[in-house]
């Protein structure tokens, strides 16, 4: 069974119309989800409350919308992609864990095409096309708009020619390798920037591989946030050591639901 594991957070700061791109966004990611065949899933949405905020959000979006899901709402006034996604892989029941964002467009066969992709493997690092040799082009919409088809002038091309580059999209793990290799998401990265990275570089010092689905989906558009210098030091110093940062991760333990365990305290910086 594949669990897809899906980390949301909304801090609007009064914009009404943020809030409900990101819910309208929300709901067509869930229902390619839900429309998926041929696969077994669970699909587990973990939600952090940030200040300030007049969230929480999804759990009423869920409930409206009959979404079949495990939910669970945490609580800390800084945004943490990486902690919620921990929280929700200890949620998680499935062999193989796929951490998705929540604003994501795809067919209804991703699913059992991941299931068949991995095979083997221990990883699939962008679930992402076209690709070849280690290149992939994102497509990022540049205004919200929930269809299935777009224009050309209305999609932006990234592309992503570095190994440990990642489109924010759908990282995928056999179960054990997660946990007994990695260890989980690093939880020293708040707001955005750079959690990705570190984890898909982790992941390929462990496995030795990084493996790319040839499957294209759309990632809607929304507003890109500023890396802080915190988290462009934490980058750095993965890069000098992968393993080891894994390694404290799992002597550390991660997901726990009251808070984050950022690891400065212990780094030598």
């Amino acid at each position: 069974m594949i669990s897809v594991i899906v980390g949301v957070a909304i801090y609007s700061n009064g914009d009404t119309r943020a809030v409900q791109d990101r819910i309208s966004a929300f709901i067509e990611f869930a229902k390619c989800v839900m429309s998926q065949r041929n696969c077994a899933f669970e699909l587990i949405i973990v939600e952090q409350l940030v200040e300030p905020s007049e969230g929480p959000y999804f759990g009423k979006v869920i409930r409206d919308n009959a979404i079949d899901c495990q939910y669970r709402l945490i609580k800390h006034p800084v945004f943490n992609k990486s902690w919620i996604l921990n929280v929700g892989a200890s949620l998680s029941a499935g062999d193989i864990l796929a951490f998705s964002d929540a604003d994501i467009i795809f067919g209804d066969d991703y699913f059992s095409l991941l299931e068949l992709a991995l095979g083997r493997s221990y990883l699939i690092g962008w679930n992402i096309a076209p690709c070849l040799n280690r290149h992939a082009t994102a497509l990022y919409v540049k205004e919200p708009k929930y269809k299935t088809s777009w224009s050309e002038d209305e999609v932006e091309r990234v592309s992503l020619a570095n190994l440990h580059g990642s489109a924010g999209l759908v990282d995928v793990f056999r179960r054990d390798f997660y946990f007994d290799k990695l260890g989980g998401w690093n939880e020293t990265f708040f707001c955005g920037g750079g959690s990705d990275s570190d984890l898909m570089l982790r992941a390929y010092t462990a496995s030795g591989e990084v493996n790319i689905m040839d499957y294209t989906m759309v990632h809607l558009g929304h507003v890109r946030q500023q890396r802080p210098e915190r988290n462009q030091e934490m980058w750095r110093i993965t890069k000098v050591d992968p393993a080891r940062i894994s390694q404290i991760i799992i002597e550390e333990g991660c997901g726990d639901p009251q808070e984050p365990r950022p690891l400065w305290s212990k780094l030598e910086v």
